[in-house]
């Protein structure tokens, strides 16, 4: 089987998989957004992707999006991994969307950066749901996040910072403990 061919059947499963979670949240397919995560995976299967009518693309490193997203400028690009400010700028060249937003310097740093390159950046705030998790999964690498109790506050910011635009909230449930209850204290 050809990577085209391997590709575009996986992609009808996911598809499947969207279609039967709408379905049982009672939504419609075409409210969900399907972004195509392509960290360590070659530029070739972005644009097999975007041929297939995959849009939306991520990466969670500043280093791959710069190398992928100007060859492939049709693709919304997503930038999904925690961000140091100093590469905001950076990241903002090419992304349209940050959904690592976590702290005041960030937001900062994004608004900068996203009026020295004339753009509007949309930002979803990362909260962190470690103390829906155990022990072990709180002190997890990787699961940065605002707390709680502070992500209104630095929603103001980033809808008042020019050049962002406050597009939501996101979280990644915490390893080791209930998803279900993680994402329903998010809620």
């Amino acid at each position: 089987m050809s990577r085209d061919d391997e590709l575009k059947d996986n992609l009808r499963l996911v598809r499947e998989r969207i279609e039967k979670a709408c379905e049982a949240a009672g939504r419609a397919p075409d409210e969900v957004t399907l972004v195509a995560i392509t960290k360590t995976f070659p530029v070739s299967d972005v644009r097999a992707l975007t041929a297939l009518g995959v849009l939306d693309v991520g990466e969670n490193r500043e280093q791959e999006l710069k190398v992928k997203a100007p060859d492939c400028p049709e693709a919304t690009w997503h930038f999904v991994g925690q961000l140091q400010s100093k590469k905001a700028r950076s990241v903002v060249k090419y992304a349209s969307v940050v959904h690592s937003v976590d702290r005041s310097s960030l937001v900062t740093a994004l608004s900068k950066a996203a009026v020295a390159e004339e753009r509007t950046v949309r930002c979803l705030l990362q909260v962190s749901l470690a103390s829906y998790g155990s022990a072990e999964a709180a002190t997890g690498a990787g699961r940065g996040g605002v707390e709680p109790s502070d992500v209104l506050e630095l929603a103001g910011e980033v809808a008042a910072a020019d050049g962002l635009e406050l597009g939501g909230v996101m979280a990644v449930a915490p390893l080791g403990s209930d998803p279900d209850e993680a994402f329903a204290g998010l809620h």
